[in-house]
């Protein structure tokens, strides 16, 4: 199951300019299991190199490192390190989800 299963276009317009390019570049096919996160990190990606000519290990390190827009499909604000005690997060006010008698239940906590 992925999110296109979840929730359709309209809902977000992250996920209906997903929905619309899976349907541009992927016609036919099935969503992957990973699509969706490919994608935002794509756009992602695309947004911190923004402007950049020439890409190197130490400059894209820099530009990751001091990122704190928003991440497509993602959080609306990134910074790391992010807040203890999910510190790889990177970002705030996350929503989790758990999976409770075969449904997504939203929670603020992986506990």
């Amino acid at each position: 199951m992925c999110s296109s299963d979840l929730i359709g276009p309209g809902v977000d317009p992250e996920v209906t300019a997903f929905l619309n390019g899976w349907k541009q570049y992927g016609p036919g096919g099935t969503v992957g299991t990973f699509a969706e996160l490919g994608w935002g990190l794509t756009l992602t990606a695309a947004q911190v190199f923004k402007g950049a000519t020439t890409i190197t290990s130490s400059s894209a390190l820099t530009a990751l490192q001091s990122y704190t827009g928003s991440v497509v499909l993602g959080p609306s604000s990134v910074k790391c390190p992010g807040p203890a005690p999910y510190t790889a997060t990177c970002g705030k006010n996350l929503t989790y989800y758990k999976i409770d008698n075969g449904k997504f239940v939203p929670t603020t906590t992986l506990s």
